[in-house]
């Protein structure tokens, strides 16, 4: 049966006052806040595109597995969900990746768009080849904006309770954004130390600096010797003669990066005690301060046995990434 014109009318009405009352509420700024975990992303999609190449290509680059953890976590939570049923509740997630079928083509990046802070990623196409093009020529650099994104919003949360300031950090003239909940345990002018303990996880903090030399290669030879050494001295075991180690087994990954402005080098590996059977992920920076003549280290890690390690990790490189020199 043809809908009367009545209906249509009705229904394009309400649609319309519906977007016009979320730009009012966008442009007041009455947005209500976000909602959903940290790395989890609500995909709202059609199931036939979901289940096809599109959606094949979206799993196999968000929901790979984040490197260096000792059990496969993957990256990005994603939650998929039909567009009949993305409800205004839904809307607040404060991670959305739409992505649609449209009569053009088009990416775009979009903040605060239903609730707050919120980023989404959206993308039409006018078939699922377009599509797939756009994710493929587009998608990786969208992620990091993302994955920045997530790095802000979780300083936020922490910001509003910090740690204090160390002896190391006030003399070098670091910054960093660290919560309270990470507290100093060694303070001196070579390194500080902070842990986060509770019956389900430690999180540990760890800031040094040494002297950039001129035969120190950039190349990260000696990343690895010299956080082993650090480890030796100021992370004993529980037991007589332990101490935390590099567990080599599993080769770390070193790659190119930035913190701060400066040139680092990130990696990412697993470590062990010596004498004990614990063990665990960590990731580190090792920035080449050539102004100051100065190699900074920045490291997290974690011991979390009977829990996931992803978030827990994640949430000390977004402290680390809010490193001001």
């Amino acid at each position: 049966m043809t809908p009367r014109p009545f209906v249509l009318f009705t229904l394009f009405l309400l649609l319309s006052l519906g977007a016009c009352s979320d730009k009012a509420k966008r442009d007041s700024g009455l947005l209500p806040g976000s909602t959903g975990g940290s790395l989890e992303v609500m995909v709202v999609m059609e199931d036939s595109l979901w289940t096809g190449e599109v959606g094949h290509f979206l799993r196999s680059q968000m929901a790979a597995p984040m490197p260096g953890l000792p059990q496969s976590e993957s990256w990005y939570k994603l939650v998929h969900i039909a567009p009949k049923n993305f409800n205004e509740l839904l809307r607040r997630s404060h991670l959305i990746l739409l992505v649609e079928l449209d009569s053009s083509n088009q990416a775009r990046r979009l903040n605060d768009y239903w609730a707050k802070p919120q980023f989404m990623l959206s993308y039409r196409g006018t078939d699922q080849a377009s599509l797939l093009f756009l994710l493929r020529s587009r998608l990786e650099e969208d992620v990091k904006a993302l994955r920045q994104f997530e790095n802000h919003h979780i300083l936020g949360r922490i910001a509003k309770q910090k740690a204090p300031s160390s002896k190391l950090m006030k003399q070098a003239g670091l910054q960093m954004t660290i919560p309270a909940n990470l507290e100093l345990s060694t303070d001196r002018e070579d390194i500080s130390i902070y842990w986060s303990r509770n019956l389900k996880s430690d999180q540990c903090l760890m800031v040094y600096t040494r002297p950039l030399k001129e035969e120190t290669t950039m190349l990260g030879g000696d990343i690895l010797p010299v956080r082993d050494s650090v480890c030796q001295l100021y992370i004993p075991g529980q037991f007589e003669n332990s101490y935390m180690t590099t567990e080599y087994r599993m080769a770390p990954m070193i790659n190119p990066h930035e913190i701060g402005g400066a040139f680092a080098l990130e990696t990412r590996g697993l470590w062990r005690v010596e004498g004990d059977f614990m063990g665990g992920p960590f990731l580190s920076y090792t920035l080449f301060d050539e102004k100051n003549q100065r190699i900074i280290t920045l490291e997290g890690f974690v011991f979390a046995p009977e829990i996931d390690k992803r978030q827990l990790l994640f949430e000390l490189e977004s402290v680390m990434h809010s490193l001001k020199l």
